[in-house]
């Protein structure tokens, strides 16, 4: 039952005892109605305390996923950190093999648990926003098992390993972008790589050498 509304019928209830409190011809019926006054009150109280902890509850939650979200945000640097550093490395090997940092999985513990139960607090652009993170996280996820997998059955070619460096670069890309703009509550779109690469700090001159060795050939 709703806070204001249990407040109101213990505020009526009290009235009622009032005004009969100043009728002398209902004098025995006022520890009655006392009686049921102080139970509203009391069950309004209880009410109120449990509206209270159910808010304090969501509000937990809600913490627990931004924690969660933020914590992917900086799991998703990373991957673009490594992804930039495989890219540079790999256009400056003269055909030696190149070595890709595998990024830690980042932990994913309230997203499954907890969103049914805060949905309904979010915004669209914050449902948006969330659900746009877990799917390309999940992607990167997705792709960097596969890599892992066939790295340990064989050893992979430079160009093999850049394939999955792209898939990755983009998946993390997405992931760090959707991350951002769940937790600054703003409308995503469309990012460029090297737009955001370079916004958070992370130079590469990888690109620069793709479109010369492009132009040369």
């Amino acid at each position: 039952m709703d806070s204001d509304l249990l407040f109101n019928i213990s505020l009526t209830l009290n009235g009622i005892r009032d005004s009969l409190n100043a009728s002398s011809g209902l004098k025995s019926a006022i520890p009655v109605i006392s009686g049921l006054g102080g139970v509203a009150l009391g069950f309004s109280l209880n009410a109120l305390k449990d509206a209270l902890g159910k808010k304090n509850e969501k509000s937990n939650k809600l913490k627990c996923i931004k924690y969660e979200v933020s914590d992917i945000k900086n799991n998703a640097f990373e991957g673009i950190k490594n992804c930039m550093k495989f890219y540079d490395d790999y256009y400056v090997c003269d055909g030696d093999r190149v070595d890709f940092d595998i990024t830690v999985e980042a932990v994913t513990m309230c997203f499954d648990s907890l969103y049914p139960s805060i949905v309904t607090s979010l915004s669209d652009q914050q449902r948006d926003n969330l659900t746009k993170t877990y799917m390309h996280l999940s992607h990167a996820a997705e792709n960097k098992r596969k890599l892992m997998v066939e790295m340990a059955e064989k050893k992979l070619s430079n160009s093999r390993k850049e394939n999955y460096a792209m898939v990755l670069l983009n998946a993390y890309t997405y992931t760090y972008y959707s991350a951002e703009c769940y937790l600054d509550n703003v409308k995503s779109g469309e990012i460029s790589i090297l737009t955001l690469a370079k916004r958070i700090g992370i130079e590469t001159k990888a690109f620069d050498m793709a479109k010369q060795k492009e132009g040369a050939n």
